[in-house]
């Protein structure tokens, strides 16, 4: 048994060592909605039909909502979700589209599915429903057998890095995360957690530290972000000694004098990705779509060959335009496909997302890979650039 332990931590080590000195860039796609609660993904869920909630509750979060219908309620409710919402067949269509890698995103309370490992720092298991971890074991068997990695994304942090209903804050749009050290501290738990169990598992890529935070320029704030991203950098490196793959995020509209620190942050690690997401949505309103197509073309696609720092992953990014300003046809938007796969050609990339759980069809359409596939927006070809 020792001796088969060791055999794949030899194999999970050696396939790391391979892929990086092949230059492999990951195509991939999110499990967004899955593991942690959006209801926008997830519209006809069990625990938006049947939990009962005020409609006023659906995009408060994962926290609140649980909070709410409570454990007699919620964690069966919870179950229903994961099991339902995402199985191995999903695993194997991916596969078959050509995908190499899937971005799961986690919440900070999964480690308190496991005894073995309790973090001293705010334990919130009185409110989160229990047994998400029991999926996440799921999703590396199933993305072993079909032969794809996974790359685990802290995208829940205790108190909420961000605010939005994806982060589980527990008062909507309020960021406490940066508020106290125990906060960030239960973070590091959960980096330690997650590498600690999968990092001899043939099928982990790595982590992602933290989605989307949000420091709002504020001085201390960028340096607890930035401290944090380097002591879990030593945590995964010196003390649990793991090659993984680290991705960290910036924040956005941030000081140039910020952008500056990520350009050169952590670049001399090769198996460090700087994580950035790109809609072209938010702050494009009114634009035409030919305009848009030349911002990509031009500005991205120069920004992407000139940036300086560690390796760019693309960490989120869909086909969605602002429909309030033009609707795109499925033939505008292979070619919104094409070239948006052709300008992040140099970088790794992930699809925001993979599926959607709502009987209307046509609802975030762009949004959604496995139905962009079968309307042959995007093919292999594009996936394989």
């Amino acid at each position: 048994m020792i001796k088969s332990v060791v055999f794949i931590a030899c194999i999970a080590l050696a396939n790391i060592s391979s892929i990086l000195a092949s230059n492999q860039k990951y195509r991939g796609v999110n499990l967004g909605g899955w593991l942690v609660l959006e209801n926008w993904i997830t519209p006809d869920s069990p625990v938006y039909k049947d939990g009962g909630l005020p409609s006023n509750m659906h995009e408060s979060g994962e926290y609140q909502i649980m909070q709410k219908l409570g454990h007699e309620r919620g964690d069966a409710l919870m179950q229903g979700h994961w099991s339902k919402f995402i199985t191995e067949d999903d695993f194997i269509q991916i596969k078959q589209k050509g995908i190499d890698m899937v971005r799961i995103p986690i919440g900070y309370w999964i480690m308190d599915d496991d005894n073995s490992f309790r973090s001293t720092n705010c334990n919130n298991s009185n409110v989160m429903a229990p047994g998400s971890l029991e999926y996440l074991d799921k999703a590396f068997r199933w993305a072993r057998r079909s032969q794809l990695k996974v790359l685990v994304g802290i995208h829940a942090a205790m108190g909420s890095q961000n605010g939005d209903q994806h982060s589980a804050p527990p008062v909507s749009g309020k960021i406490q995360w940066f508020d106290k050290q125990e906060y960030v501290d239960n973070t590091l738990d959960v980096v330690e957690f997650i590498v600690r169990r999968y990092q001899n598992h043939p099928a982990f890529l790595g982590i992602g530290l933290l989605n989307e935070p949000q420091h709002s320029n504020d001085a201390t704030k960028f340096a607890t972000l930035k401290k944090y991203y380097e002591d879990a950098h030593k945590l995964i490196r010196q003390n649990l000694h793991s090659d993984c793959i680290i991705t960290f995020s910036n924040a956005y509209n941030e000081k140039t004098e910020y952008q500056q620190v990520w350009q050169s942050f952590l670049k001399n690690d090769p198996n460090v990705w700087a994580e950035v997401h790109k809609y072209y949505i938010w702050g494009f309103e009114g634009q035409t779509f030919d305009q848009i197509k030349q911002y990509v073309q031009g500005h991205e696609a120069q920004w992407i060959k000139s940036w300086p720092g560690a390796e760019l992953y693309v960490g989120e990014w869909s086909l969605a335009n602002h429909e309030a300003t033009f609707n795109l046809t499925d033939s505008q938007k292979q070619e919104y496909a094409d070239i948006m796969t052709t300008v992040f050609q140099p970088t790794h990339w992930s699809y925001w997302t993979w599926k959607f759980w709502t009987s209307n069809i046509a609802t975030y359409a762009s949004w959604n890979l496995q139905n962009i596939f079968e309307r042959q927006i995007m093919n292999d070809t594009m996936i394989s650039k």
